[in-house]
């Protein structure tokens, strides 16, 4: 063996056995030019470790710190390989059953077609706009306490007066345009046992029920009002169950987004805006006001200002928030924040902990000096 090589070879030997490189026997006879066989360099490998092995070279505190270092990496490795390939495969499937579901979304629309019969336009403009906030729906949930019970038809019921105050509300401040915001938490999920427990459908059927819900919600509101959709993701539409593994990507609003564009796509009074850090917020302006929704979740509420302030890059006017089931209204520097009630009202979680507050949602009428009137749809 000539000597310019000898002593890489040796640790390249010693390598390959301990696992701490990727080369084949193979690799190591070309790189090093032996004309010799695998198994020969292989048996030449097992004699150079039982050599460093008689001299106690495998207790070395240097090795093991070293064959420590390469087993943590590669468990890190195979972490992060089995995470990008479960978040392959959660994308994946909301891709999937989007296509999946658009023939019977088709199918439908023509049986039961959603179409403004009348194109509004108005001849001027009032000044004020309207923004309904509905979050934190539940829909799938079954509730039956003390002070509150709740089903599919319970919700379908309490929605139908929310649509005919937000009407009514409007008509009454003649506004020019209605922001619908679907601010999350649209359906039960699976996020916790207990809600497993309470729901009357599953993951799959709320998807569909929600998404035919708020459908018919739009279509009536946009036979009065044209109306601009906002869409943002809730925690209760997580794919993952387990906090820490949720990302903004894996989220089946964006299913529930992509089967409600699907079905009112012949309303002419109806357009979508498109949400940030996906699905996580939408920014846009009412009137002359910046305006930020997200549903809560992933900020503070006593620091929301500041936090969504640095997540869009300036200061926002007015912050719409659901999550937290209890209608408010505070300021944080020039910042008007309100956050939305609940449809759901008190649920089993709630109740343990002995919260109340009406079932509600937010209405707001804005004009170019902020808000000028807030309403608490109360059903």
């Amino acid at each position: 063996m000539e000597e310019r090589y000898s002593k890489d070879l040796i640790i390249d030997c010693l390598d390959k056995l301990d696992n701490l490189n990727d080369y084949t026997w193979e690799d190591i006879l070309d790189k090093y030019g032996l004309e010799i066989s695998t198994s020969h360099v292989r048996k030449m490998a097992y004699g150079f470790r039982a050599y460093r092995n008689s001299f106690g070279g495998e207790n070395d505190s240097e090795f093991k710190e070293k064959m420590l270092k390469i087993k943590t990496e590669k468990v890190k490795l195979s972490d992060l390989r089995c995470e990008t390939n479960r978040q392959v495969r959660n994308l994946a499937r909301i891709e999937n059953i989007v296509d999946l579901l658009k023939d019977n979304i088709d199918n439908l629309s023509e049986e039961k077609p959603m179409i403004n019969q009348l194109l509004l336009h108005k001849n001027s403009t009032s000044g004020n706009d309207g923004i309904i906030i509905l979050s934190d729906l539940h829909i799938g949930i079954e509730v039956n306490n003390s002070v509150n019970e709740y089903n599919i038809d319970i919700a379908k019921e309490r929605l139908n007066k929310i649509v005919y105050k937000t009407i009514e509300n409007g008509k009454r401040h003649n506004i020019d345009k209605l922001f619908v915001v679907l601010n999350g938490d649209l359906l039960s999920g699976e996020l916790h046992s207990s809600i497993k427990l309470s729901n009357a459908e599953t993951l799959t059927s709320q998807i569909v029920l929600v998404s035919e819900i708020i459908s018919e919600v739009i279509k009536k509101l946009s036979d009065n009002f044209f109306v601009s959709v906002i869409q943002n993701n809730g925690n209760h539409e997580a794919v993952e169950l387990i906090k820490d593994d949720r990302n903004n990507k894996n989220n089946y609003s964006m299913l529930i987004n992509e089967m409600i564009k699907l079905r009112t796509r012949d309303l002419a009074n109806v357009m979508f805006l498109d949400s940030i850090n996906n699905g996580e917020m939408t920014v846009f302006r009412v009137k002359n006001l910046n305006v930020v929704a997200t549903h809560g979740d992933q900020i503070k509420l006593n620091n929301c200002a500041e936090q969504l302030t640095m997540a869009v890059g300036f200061r926002p006017q007015l912050v719409l928030l659901g999550h937290y089931h209890k209608p408010m209204m505070l300021s944080q520097l020039n910042t008007d924040i309100y956050v939305n009630g609940s449809l759901v009202s008190t649920d089993d979680y709630a109740f343990k902990l002995k919260l109340y507050n009406p079932p509600s949602q937010t209405m707001l009428i804005v004009n170019d000096e902020g808000v000028d009137a807030s309403y608490i749809l109360r059903v």
